[in-house]
């Protein structure tokens, strides 16, 4: 068997839409609207920076340009120095391993290579979700969805190494679509080794009972973890001392304090907001409100996994829940998270959904994508990233609208026993 052939024959086509007018007029509508949202911030805040000559943060609708491309080059110092001890962030020590060669190579060229494996790894994605379309279409739909959107924008604005998180993720889907649990099982390993959340997209390898494939997932988190530790001369017990203080002290500053208000879609930045801005509670209340909201939110999210356990749940529901959850749910979750729902966003436009609430799911999907820092909730007094826009309410209430509506979704399905509603079945794009 020759190399061409032995590759087609472990081609796995991927289920067509349940309409294809439907879907491709759905993907059209979805990308002409993203980009109109796109086009219309950035001609605002053009308009507010350079006409009326306003300051940071009403003349973007990102961070100040003083931190462009920070979260990946911050690795940079401890790492040349040879001592990630002396910076070692809530990161797990695999991001480190991740982010070494962009050491190597400096700043310039590592804006290069994190464009090439966001685009190429999440464009191709993409593509191949819409091959149903027209090429002009999905030439069209491809670039609003890789790079013309806020999460994208914002993520790149930062450098932020979720990225490729977001890129893993993108080849575990790719992987279940195709029937390759091992392949699946590798990627959201990897994914959870370098920033411990991607981990719980594993339940979907469990509830299809992919008994080994689940197996070497946990084994390939836990393995590459371990050899990162290694790598990066630590041991085991200190790495874990190291990030339990990491993570206490990130928390006062960003859940409990202000840095993760700003830019962020966590649940928690609008009950913070309301109840500092409007019952003026202090911020030793904020305190002891984390671990009764974490408390919460950790039965939420068990409750999410028994759902996909459970409801006849189609897969872009299923993965538009648990990319909900991962979201929505941490006491501090920056935008660039949101970069991950373009995997749901694809496969729902796939899908072809004949659900009378489609465009009520294309609107959700549309506000996450798009900016919405028109209006300043609060000033910049209290600093640089106390101040807050019209999103920290807005994609937190958008994800809520998303998860609910897949679950009610699932739960009515549930109820009318249909038979079109298989929960184990991979193709369900």
């Amino acid at each position: 068997m020759t190399a061409t052939a032995f590759l087609r024959s472990r081609t796995v086509p991927l289920a067509p839409p349940v309409n294809p007018s439907r879907a491709a007029f759905t993907a059209r509508a979805i990308t002409y609207l993203i980009a109109l949202g796109v086009f219309l911030a950035v001609a605002w805040a053009y308009r507010a920076g350079y006409y009326r000559g306003e300051p940071y943060p009403t003349s973007t609708f990102l961070m100040g340009p003083w931190g462009h491309f920070h979260d990946l080059t911050d690795f940079f110092v401890p790492l040349r120095a040879n001592d990630p001890v002396a910076a070692f962030s809530v990161y797990p020590p695999f991001s480190y391993l991740v982010v070494e060669p962009f050491v190597w190579v400096g700043q310039s060229a590592s804006t290069v290579i994190w464009l090439l494996i966001a685009v190429g790894g999440l464009g191709s994605f993409v593509a191949r979700q819409l091959d149903f379309i027209s090429p002009m279409d999905r030439a069209a739909s491809v670039a609003v969805l890789t790079v013309i959107n806020y999460p994208f924008l914002f993520s790149f604005d930062r450098g932020n190494v979720d990225v490729f998180v977001t890129v893993l993720l993108a080849g575990f889907v790719w992987s279940l679509q195709t029937n390759r649990p091992l392949v699946a099982a590798a990627l959201v390993g990897a994914a959870g080794a370098m920033k411990g959340y991607p981990i719980l997209f594993a339940s979907l390898l469990l509830i299809r009972r992919e008994w080994s494939a689940t197996i070497a997932a946990v084994v390939v988190a836990a393995v590459l973890t371990l050899a990162s530790t290694a790598y990066l001369g630590l041991g085991v017990g200190e790495m874990i001392d190291l990030l339990r203080t990491n993570l206490a002290s990130f928390n006062e500053s960003y859940a409990v304090g202000n840095l993760g208000l700003a830019f962020g879609s966590s649940l928690f930045g609008v009950l913070k907001l309301f109840s500092v801005d409007v019952l003026g509670v202090s911020s030793e209340t904020v305190h002891s409100m984390l671990p009764i909201y974490s408390a919460a939110t950790t039965l939420t999210l068990i409750g999410a996994i028994i759902a996909l356990w459970r409801l006849p749940l189609r897969f872009w529901e299923q993965i538009t829940l648990l990319c909900v959850a991962t979201t929505l749910l941490p006491a501090v979750s920056s935008d660039y998270k949101l970069l991950a729902l373009v995997i749901p966003l694809a496969l729902f436009i796939r899908y072809g959904s004949d659900d009378p609430w489609r465009w009520w799911y294309a609107g959700a999907f549309v506000i996450l994508m798009i900016p919405k820092a028109y209006v300043l909730l609060r000033p910049l007094s209290g600093g640089i990233d106390s101040a807050a826009n019209l999103g920290v309410i807005v994609n937190p209430v958008a994800l809520l609208m998303l998860g609910g509506m897949v679950l009610t979704a699932g739960v009515r399905r549930w109820q009318t026993e249909r038979p079109d509603a298989d929960a184990a079945e991979p193709e369900c794009a």
